[in-house]
């Protein structure tokens, strides 16, 4: 997977896993203040971080940001777009039905501060998932005493994904050398017999893996190999300094969460 392979071969893959974790999740919690401005100082920050000290390329980096954008857009234009509103209050305005439905300033400042929140929060998790690998994670969520089941199918999910997106990249090929995508009706039954196969194929694998484990000794917990990483007060200071800007601009131009 394109993420996992920058957590492995970005610049700050040796920084502490609770350093990046504690930053991001601080920096997350200050993304809910309704403040457009430290939202947005969120995104330049996390993009700085990423882009300029982790050396993700930009064009992956903006790629990544660009999905959530047209659920986001989709989402939000209910909240934009307002029926039966008073022409004299609307930024933009057409008459349809008898019903005026227009753009009031109230709504476009609503939908641009939740759609800059909602991107800074995902600035934040792609800030973990783009410089953190998933072992150096689940030794973080070990030492905080999370409940083991919930480790181990979090690790378990994880690899299942794997398998299924290797296991569905051989099916298209597959299919898609035998013509089974040249038009759009055969498109559609090739499309629904992968699926399908995926589906069943992940409960057999599941079931499997269960076995495996159990016949190998598993007792609820999954043994993994943790790196040793050290503490450096250096970025402590910088994350408590970068954090603590972050909450005072929020607090003076956006106040208490809404």
């Amino acid at each position: 997977m394109l993420l996992d392979g920058f957590a492995y071969s970005n610049r700050l893959r040796n920084i502490h896993p609770g350093e990046k974790m504690a930053f991001s999740l601080i920096t997350m919690v200050i993304g809910f203040f309704p403040s457009i401005y430290s939202c947005g100082l969120i995104i330049l920050i996390i993009a700085a971080a990423v882009i300029l000290i982790g050396k993700v390329p930009v064009k992956t980096y903006l790629r990544l940001m660009l999905l959530p954008v047209f659920f986001l857009v989709a989402s939000l234009l209910p909240i934009l777009i307002n029926t039966g509103v008073n022409p004299d209050s609307t930024l933009i305005y057409f008459i349809f039905f008898k019903s005026t439905i227009g753009i009031t300033y109230n709504s476009l400042i609503k939908s641009g501060l939740l759609f800059m929140r909602s991107m800074a929060l995902v600035s934040c998790l792609y800030f973990i998932s783009l410089t953190t690998p998933i072992l150096d994670i689940i030794a973080v969520m070990k030492k905080l005493k999370l409940p083991d089941i919930l480790i181990d199918l979090m690790f378990l999910v994880y690899r299942q994904l794997f398998v299924m997106m290797d296991t569905a990249e051989s099916i298209y090929v597959a299919q898609n050398a035998r013509l089974g995508y040249a038009t759009f009706s055969s498109g559609i039954n090739s499309l629904g017999r992968l699926v399908s196969y995926l589906i069943i194929k992940s409960c057999s694998d599941a079931q499997r893996l269960y076995t495996a484990l159990v016949s190998r000794g598993y007792e609820g917990e999954l043994k993994v190999l943790e790196p040793s990483y050290n503490t450096s007060i250096k970025n402590i200071i910088l994350i408590a300094a970068i954090d603590t800007v972050l909450l005072i601009i929020a607090l003076k131009t956006g106040g208490t969460i809404k």
